[in-house]
């Protein structure tokens, strides 16, 4: 199995770099930046958003129903505006099935803030570094059967 890695790095212009077998682009949501890739070998849909802060429920619940409708399996998010992250923000913001596997870069002050999680049905984060501006994780199938 070749696990793939998600790079995400939050700068003035944000970029999102998935390492893997991206196949295609899935779908995007009116003008907002919501990106959906689908990777092949796995069921591996990547979802990507700028969600301008997750500081109030009402911003989790749109967060939510996008993950939900979109059938992601890896959550990307920037600007989450958030200095900490809990289990019931991930819940909150994803569902529970993200809420064991995520990690995310803390907001300074008011300003950016990246989170990456995933699909425990799906996918773990085996290994994760962080730099200033940068969450990088590798990300591996739990759906693979040994030989």
């Amino acid at each position: 199995m070749q696990p793939c890695t998600v790079c995400v790095q939050e700068l003035e212009s944000f970029s999102l770099c998935v390492f893997g077998y991206v196949a295609d682009v899935f779908a995007c949501f009116g003008g907002k930046s919501v990106l959906v890739s689908i990777m092949s070998e796995h069921k591996c849909l990547v979802l990507i958003w700028n969600v301008r802060g997750l500081n109030n429920k009402a911003r989790r619940k749109i967060v939510k129903d996008l993950a939900q409708d979109t059938k992601c399996t890896i959550a990307t998010l920037q600007e989450t505006k958030l200095e900490e992250v809990t289990t019931q923000d991930i819940s909150e913001t994803l569902g529970i099935k993200f809420s064991k596997n995520f990690a995310y870069l803390p907001a300074q002050g008011t300003r950016g803030g990246a989170l990456v999680a995933v699909d425990e049905d799906y996918y773990r984060i085996s290994h994760y570094e962080f730099s200033e501006y940068t969450i990088t994780v590798r990300v591996e199938s739990t759906q693979c059967v040994s030989a």
